[in-house]
């Protein structure tokens, strides 16, 4: 089989393998499609503070069952499945509190352990979804990002009638914005700096869209709305200044949830923080309720992708995929490698 190894940032190989046979309680995957994420780049250029190299990536992915082990039981080869990445101990304090995705021993698979940028891969059973015949496979491989966005709004106090503000328009972002809206918002803003996401955020229920190349994010707000308008914002850029714009933007007294990663160590407005007496919370991917949930929400419709995936690549040309998004950030939104 062919798999794609990212050997040190900037640096990607193509190797043919052996195929790899599936453990006791484990499944072989023919993957299908596997999207690149922006923590995918950021692992590529040099920029994921937690990424181990060298690394088959791919942790957004969906496929088919080929071989299962003795012990998995109830499963039919040809079904088709999404994986939850989360590779987890069991047996810390916070994987016994059934909050296994802070495990003290966390890894995820694409960044700490090899990933689905592969035809196959072996997952553990327990770790596997079933997803509906008439699910598409890329549509498949963006539960992963519905579910952090899912977890991320789970872990807000938005409630029915609130204003949210999210920061960012990729993938996350545009999840982000839907699931707010099944939360019960009651107006969503959504920002970036690519008229094109911004596009596709109106396209899928954004009531208002901010260009922040345009416009300084927390003066329009008040400009349009007053200054107690947003009562939550979901920060999704990973950017080294997106913190400091929510604690700009959000209400005294209201609540920040960090969900992008920024690449080094930023400078944030503590004294801010304490003076608005602002709760800052971070949001780390999802449970297997976030997962599950997902799946049925994209199932009915309450979360759509239409406008999302822009370009498909072959495995084989990762390296092709990674100068486009590199190259061409006004014109890319999800990368889809077809596999």
């Amino acid at each position: 089989m062919i798999r794609v190894v990212l050997e040190e940032p900037k640096k990607v190989s193509v190797q043919e393998v052996p195929i790899p046979s599936p453990g006791p309680s484990e499944v072989l995957i023919h993957v299908k499609a596997c999207g690149i994420c922006g923590s995918d780049v950021s692992a590529y250029l040099g920029k994921h503070p937690f990424v181990k190299y060298p690394v088959v990536q791919g942790h957004e992915f969906s496929g088919e069952i080929v071989e299962f082990g003795d012990l998995v039981k109830n499963v039919k080869k040809g079904e088709k499945v999404v994986v939850e990445p989360s590779l987890t101990c069991g047996s810390c304090y916070h994987c016994k509190a059934g909050r296994y995705n802070i495990c003290n021993e966390l890894a995820v698979i694409g960044f700490q352990a090899d990933g689905a940028m592969a035809e196959y891969f072996v997952a553990n059973w327990a770790k596997t979804y079933r997803i509906p015949a008439e699910m598409s496979f890329e549509d498949a491989a963006l539960v992963e990002p519905a579910a952090v966005a899912l977890h991320a709004v789970r872990r807000s106090s938005l409630r029915v009638g609130d204003n949210a503000l999210i920061l960012g328009a990729g993938p996350i972002g545009l999840m982000l914005l839907q699931c707010c809206k099944a939360a019960g918002a009651s107006s969503t803003i959504i920002t970036d700096l690519v008229d094109l996401r911004l596009e596709v955020a109106r396209m899928l229920g954004a009531d208002y869209t901010f260009n922040a190349k345009d416009r300084d994010i927390s003066t329009a707000i008040r400009s349009e709305f007053g200054r107690d308008w947003v009562d939550v914002v979901f920060e999704a850029t990973g950017s080294m200044s997106g913190t400091n714009e929510a604690i700009e933007a959000v209400r005294k007294g209201s609540e920040i949830i960090v969900v992008g990663i920024p690449p080094k160590e930023v400078s944030t407005k503590i004294a801010l923080i304490q003076d608005r007496e602002l709760l800052v919370k971070g949001s780390l991917m999802y449970s297997c309720r976030d997962y599950s949930r997902v799946i049925e929400m994209m199932t009915k419709k309450i979360i759509g992708t239409s406008g999302m995936i822009t370009h498909r690549f072959a495995l084989r040309d990762l390296s092709q995929a990674y100068r486009t998004i590199v190259e061409q950030p006004d014109k890319v939104l999800k990368v889809m490698l077809e596999i």
